[in-house]
């Protein structure tokens, strides 16, 4: 995957996550770019082997997006309107998406296989995507704007 199309999706993401909608306690999309982003690195031909360092900096790399996907949940403001719980980010949940996928990007410096980390960067945004759902939905539960499970 190329740096224009991670932009367009940042670009989507970062729209989608400054427009308020409702909150969905359910959502496929995070699923749906997991496992396309899956699909895509089980295609990834390498030019060389995948060393254990380059394992180790993508799950690093990932171990950060999941920190800030857990950050991100908290910048979202949540708000009641017609009896819908409705979600919308802030300025600083604009800046953790882009931090996430900078430092995301930034891990290809240091990984020895050209394109590695562009290649798993659907998945990366798949995951992130649900763990941050998860942060959401549980902070909206928490607070009693949603049915305890």
């Amino acid at each position: 995957m190329n740096i224009v199309i991670a932009l367009a999706v940042l670009v989507w993401l970062l729209v989608r996550q400054l427009s308020p909608r409702p909150v969905k306690e359910k959502s496929v999309l995070g699923w749906i770019v997991l496992a396309y982003g899956v699909f895509a690195v089980a295609h990834f031909s390498p030019s060389s082997p995948i060393t254990a360092l380059d394992i180790v900096i993508l799950v690093g790399s990932t171990l950060i997006g999941v920190a800030l996907a857990a950050l991100r949940a908290y910048t979202i403001r949540l708000r009641s309107s017609g009896g819908q719980l409705i979600q919308q980010g802030t300025a600083w949940t604009a800046v953790l998406w882009v931090v996430g996928l900078g430092q995301h990007l930034l891990s290809e410096v240091f990984i020895s296989v050209p394109g590695l980390a562009q290649a798993t960067l659907l998945a990366y945004f798949g995951l992130v995507i649900l763990v941050q759902r998860g942060f959401l939905v549980a902070r909206a539960r928490s607070a009693g704007h949603l049915a305890p499970r």
